[in-house]
């Protein structure tokens, strides 16, 4: 009951931050099996509070030629985004899921991809996920600036 608690809490701040210069998604990768590819999931988190979950995300395989390693790119759908960060992953103890070396977020094309390589491919967990504009940092530089002055 706690946990789910929290995680409304979680979700209703993460929701009511957003506007369009500001975006939250979450994956969720669901295990098969220990040996296979977890399939992901893309949730756009709304701001009237009802997430829109895409189940055919678009995810893909490729071989990192530098590192000789597979990694799954699934595209976070904010091609408008001039950042792209992870705000957290859930478990956020799990020890093969390790931000910079086994998971990330990358600018390809015209969007921005969540990648996952190694151990991290095949565990069950969650990312938290966020694109921003430089409008909206400019905003917040602005309002920043306008509190501190005043």
């Amino acid at each position: 009951m706690l946990k789910k608690c929290c995680i409304f809490i979680f979700c209703s701040v993460f929701v009511a931050a957003q506007d369009s210069n500001n975006q939250f998604r979450q994956y969720t990768c669901i295990e098969h099996g220990e040996t296979e590819v977890t399939d992901c999931r893309l949730t756009f988190m709304t701001s009237d509070d009802e997430p829109i979950t895409i189940t055919e995300s678009g995810c893909f395989m490729e071989k990192e030629i530098e590192k000789q390693e597979l990694r799954n790119f699934c595209p976070l759908q904010c091609a408008n985004a001039d950042f792209a960060y992870v705000i957290g992953r859930r478990p956020n103890d799990n020890a093969s899921c390790i931000e910079g070396v086994t998971f990330n977020v990358v600018r390809r094309r015209n969007d921005w991809f969540l990648w996952r390589a190694n151990d991290c491919l095949t565990e069950e967990i969650q990312f938290d996920l966020g694109c921003i504009t430089s409008q909206y940092l400019d905003l917040k530089n602005a309002e920043t600036t306008t509190t501190t002055s005043s």
